[in-house]
């Protein structure tokens, strides 16, 4: 992962009001990204990130609410991030709030 992403851990997790995700890219120039919030059925809850990112460090938060602003049931959520060709995946537990 050295010469082209970092890509960490969901912070906190669980959470119950807000988590973040931070990544960087290291790679000179602009690389693909892409971070989302998925249900266990695999669909799509929220899109945190998408495009090309310039060299830097990102961070990306999740409030609990899906890309119609509606909040979710509390469980457990994959986030995925696609950062220049590297994928990682992360469980993400909501509580209740």
């Amino acid at each position: 992962l050295g010469d082209v992403a970092l890509l960490n851990r969901v912070i906190p997790n669980p959470f119950s009001s807000t988590m973040s995700y931070s990544y960087r890219v290291v790679d000179g120039g602009e690389q693909s990204v892409d971070v989302g919030l998925y249900d266990m059925a695999g669909r799509l809850v929220r899109r945190l990130a998408s495009g090309s990112q310039a060299t830097g460090v990102y961070t990306v938060q999740w409030d609990g609410r899906s890309d119609a602003g509606d909040q979710v049931a509390p469980g457990v959520y994959i986030l995925r991030a696609r950062v220049a060709g590297l994928q990682r995946v992360n469980r993400v537990i909501f509580l209740k709030r």
